[in-house]
């Protein structure tokens, strides 16, 4: 058999593969949900309606904290790249939407890594996070989660705080 003729037919038959199954080399989508907040839309990387259960007590003086401050600081414990990393993520995800949501107000609102209050302290399970949950320390929020879904929640759910979402 001719070296040419081979290679002609693996490459048909890839072809028709392709052809036949045009979603066979398309990875699975992540899911994302959107939500109408006072008349504009945002996203979440988890279930609004999931997210809301996540436990969180002081939610009034949370919002509260937040709508007062010109800026606020993301702090974390640098004890695990593997939670530096779901912090990085999550942080951003939660920065994007309030930095979006106060301005769609006519509000300017700085974010930014550092130490000061008010702050918002992010414990994960490799960082010192013992239970699931949001709370009020004086002017910080800390941000505790003993698992990555956990702290994808906490994000989401801090994010509704925040804009006074209630309930979903």
């Amino acid at each position: 058999m001719d070296l040419r003729y081979f290679l002609v037919c693996c490459l048909a038959i890839a072809a028709i593969v392709l052809i036949l199954n045009p979603f066979a080399h398309l990875r699975e989508a992540t899911p994302y949900y959107v939500l109408n907040v006072s008349g504009y839309e945002f996203v979440f990387t988890t279930n609004p309606k999931e997210a809301m259960r996540f436990p969180s007590e002081g939610e009034e003086e949370i919002k509260l904290l937040f709508d007062r401050a010109e800026l606020v600081c993301f702090d974390f414990i640098n004890q695990s790249e593997e939670d530096n990393a779901y912090f990085a993520k999550i942080g951003f995800n939660l920065v994007f939407k309030l930095t979006r949501y106060y301005s769609l107000l006519g509000v300017r609102k700085g974010f930014k890594v550092c130490k000061e209050e008010p702050k918002i302290l992010m414990l994960g399970p490799n960082s010192g996070a013992s239970r699931n949950g949001i709370r009020l320390e004086n002017a910080t929020v800390v941000v505790e989660a003993t698992s990555y879904k956990a702290l994808e929640l906490a994000g989401d759910k801090l994010a509704l705080i925040v804009m006074g979402v209630k309930e979903v």
